[in-house]
């Protein structure tokens, strides 16, 4: 069974006390852990994919800061502080999938074909202009042929995350699977991608740790942080 699914059980209704104390527990735990409401201060519009039919597969992440979260403490109101922006990228490896069936006449489980990469920028400031903003993010193509997606118009799923501070955004559909909507389909999704996406870190690069230019050609583009040498 492909392990999104694995964990639904219906279970009898909770006694009044249990499901007090359910609230204080969910109640306590959000306050430890603050969530900023959705999209009020930054909005995820959407990722694309494309090649550049030379060496990248090119994923763009757009967004638009609305609002400052916090004015009367900002060195300057119109300017947001500390954002980062961070990408999970699934792909389904076709190239696996048939080696697997060739070796073994099974056809293999979805899992198994299932490869997760991540990526971060940091943003030390952005202007509340209201205007889209665009990150790109590069990986190999020759990887990509490899594995059989270099065609592909859209990865299998993503997670996308923005947070300023410390403090995550409640974005909109921030959460992309092909197997389902579904809430419960989602959040394991982006377990999984949190998970085993470490054995690729380093391949989904940010698009100006390889080359800079590419922030000249998103003239959208927000600034960015390098990381020390």
């Amino acid at each position: 069974m492909f392990p999104f699914y694995k964990g639904l059980s219906f279970k009898p209704r909770p006694h009044n006390k249990q499901l007090m104390r359910i609230y204080l527990l969910a109640l306590s735990l959000s306050l430890l852990t603050p969530v900023f409401s959705a999209d009020d201060y930054i909005d995820f519009q959407r990722l694309d994919l494309m090649s550049d039919q030379k060496k990248w597969l090119v994923a763009t992440v757009q967004f638009s800061p609305k609002e400052h979260p916090n004015p009367k403490e900002a060195l300057n109101e119109k300017f947001i502080d500390d954002v980062k922006v961070s990408i999970h990228l699934c792909f389904k490896n076709v190239t696996r999938e048939k080696k697997i069936f060739r070796d073994t006449r099974r056809r293999p489980e979805l899992p198994e074909l299932l490869d997760y990469y991540h990526a971060e920028v940091e943003i030390p400031t952005i202007e509340v202009d209201g205007r889209p903003k665009s990150l790109s993010f590069l990986f190999p193509l020759e990887i990509a042929k490899r594995d059989g997606f270099d065609r592909v118009q859209k990865p299998f799923g993503y997670v996308v995350e923005i947070s300023i501070g410390d403090t995550p955004l409640e974005l909109e559909e921030p959460i992309v699977c092909e197997i389902s909507k579904q809430e419960n389909v989602l959040k394991s999704f982006k377990d999984q991608a949190l998970s085993k996406s470490t054995k690729n870190e380093g391949l989904l690069l940010p698009a100006h740790l390889v080359d800079i230019s590419y922030m000249g050609r998103l003239e959208n583009a927000p600034a960015v942080k390098f990381p020390e040498p």
